[in-house]
């Protein structure tokens, strides 16, 4: 999972932010083709990040410090009760508003055949 001299990582982002899956080299394209992809290399100096898109090559690098200290700031962050219980308060609230809107619908049509059968 490197290069040859040992010099590198190579390794590919995944859904979850700072967190990296680790590559073998054969898994980066080796082409200058049209196929979108991502990887990173990662070295004792930092982490140069490759975009292609389109036929163009963009790399961004972070020194290896400054990438550790975001990712130990965005994990600080995650562990917050607001962002680590977000998502389960997101559907609870839209699965509250989902029944709110089941039951006017309910009553509304159960108001409405009552009232028409008192006429």
């Amino acid at each position: 999972y490197g290069d040859k001299d040992g010099h590198f990582i190579y390794a590919r982002p995944t859904d979850v932010p700072y967190q990296l899956e680790m590559l073998p080299l054969e898994a980066i394209p080796n082409t200058k083709g049209f196929q979108p992809c991502r990887w990173v290399t990662v070295s004792a100096q930092g982490l140069t990040f490759h975009t292609r898109l389109g036929g163009t090559d963009e790399k961004e690098f972070v020194e290896l410090g400054r990438w550790l200290a975001e990712r130990k700031a965005y994990l600080q962050l995650r562990s917050l009760a607001t962002f680590r219980d977000f998502q389960r308060h997101k559907t609870m609230a839209e699965w509250r508003r989902g029944m709110s809107r089941s039951s006017m619908e309910r009553n509304a049509i159960q108001f409405e055949t009552q009232f028409l059968l008192a006429e």
